[in-house]
């Protein structure tokens, strides 16, 4: 009995020198394009859910996880595993699907992994979430195909075995990627990062799906090869102003399209009004302000969601404002091209709030 005691106090023990969160937000998003017949062509709520836990400094887990209310759209997940939304939609810069159930609601498990850490390197497993950090509305390209969605942010999402190592001003991954629930696809992901000053971070990366063709035949021409080449650049020129440069070569191996390889490019200045105009009162109604640029020659020919528009140069204008300690606004004016109004414009709103 003594015994007992003895490994339950361990235990209680050992569980108050880990570090345990419970964290979550709740977020309303509508959006809106000029053409768009309906009163709003997005809205929905959800709730995010973050559990973390920290044992020490090898061993760490998160969980993250949406729902959404019954009746009401949703954001599709989007990222490496997915070919991205399908319509119809307003536009492919709203990505809003309906809900598969009007009486229930949607759960989506947006991450769940678990991290160890070894003396040269870390590993992590399970469904993990890479972020485009100099853009927003475009680019991130090793994980998503270009064009830009309201909102529905530049994160890939993986099903995958990661392995990570910080070396000096080198950032290294690499994702060992399953493609589907049979594990006959998936994909190798390699990027890298590179602080060469304090001003100035460059990346690179590549992800190619050679794992189909373990199980498929590589020449068969039903099983498309993808292979992507991603090159970055971000420089803080100023306290208060942020450049960067995102660009890539996407291959799909298709007889069925004109243009296979793909050139996207994505430039994004960020301003932060508080330090650009430290004696106007601008900040007190604006934080930040973002414009992107993307530009894909004859976009309406590739292989990507805005295939048949004809837009090769796509806009974005971003702002952002937090108001108290809880609630953060954030709002968007962009390009969102039809078939029929290659002009159209869209706009939207994401209201935040932290409930704990």
């Amino acid at each position: 009995m003594k015994r007992v005691l003895l490994a339950l106090l361990v235990l209680v023990w050992q569980i108050s020198l880990a570090e345990t969160k419970l964290q979550g937000n709740i977020q309303i998003q509508t959006s809106k394009t000029l053409e768009g017949k309906n009163n709003v062509d997005q809205l929905f709520g959800r709730s995010n859910l973050y559990w973390s836990f920290i044992e020490d400094s090898s061993f760490s887990s998160l969980i993250h996880i949406r729902a959404y209310p019954s009746g009401f759209g949703f954001e599709p997940q989007l990222g490496a595993m997915f070919e991205g939304p399908q319509g119809p939609f307003a536009s492919p810069a709203i990505p809003n699907q309906a809900a598969p159930d009007t009486l229930s609601a949607l759960i989506q498990i947006w991450q769940a992994w678990v991290r160890y850490r070894f003396p040269e390197f870390e590993i992590r497993i399970g469904r993990m979430v890479t972020t485009g950090k100099e853009s927003k509305h475009f680019g991130n390209y090793l994980d998503l195909s270009p064009g830009g969605t309201y909102m529905a942010g530049r994160d890939g999402i993986h099903n995958a075995l990661e392995f990570f190592n910080i070396y000096g001003p080198f950032t290294t991954q690499a994702h060992l990627g399953v493609g589907d629930v049979l594990g006959n696809r998936g994909y190798l992901r390699l990027s890298v990062q590179y602080q060469a000053t304090p001003q100035l971070l460059l990346s690179a990366g590549e992800k190619s799906n050679i794992f189909d063709f373990i199980h498929y035949e590589i020449n068969d021409e039903k099983n498309i090869l993808m292979n992507t080449l991603s090159f970055g650049v971000g420089y803080q020129a100023h306290q208060a102003l942020r450049m960067s440069l995102e660009t890539a070569s996407i291959y799909y191996r298709s007889e069925d399209l004109k243009y296979p390889l793909q050139f996207p490019v994505t430039t994004a200045l960020t301003l932060d009004t508080k330090s650009l105009f430290p004696n106007l009162p601008v900040h007190k109604a604006l934080d930040l302000m973002r414009f992107e640029l993307e530009y894909l020659y004859n976009r309406k020919d590739q292989k990507t969601s805005y295939q048949n528009i004809d837009a090769d140069l796509l806009w974005n204008v971003h702002f952002e404002k937090r108001i108290f300690k809880r609630m953060f606004l954030e709002a968007s004016i962009f390009a969102a091209p039809t078939h029929k109004h290659p002009s159209n414009t869209g706009a939207g709103i994401r209201f935040s709030s932290e409930i704990n």
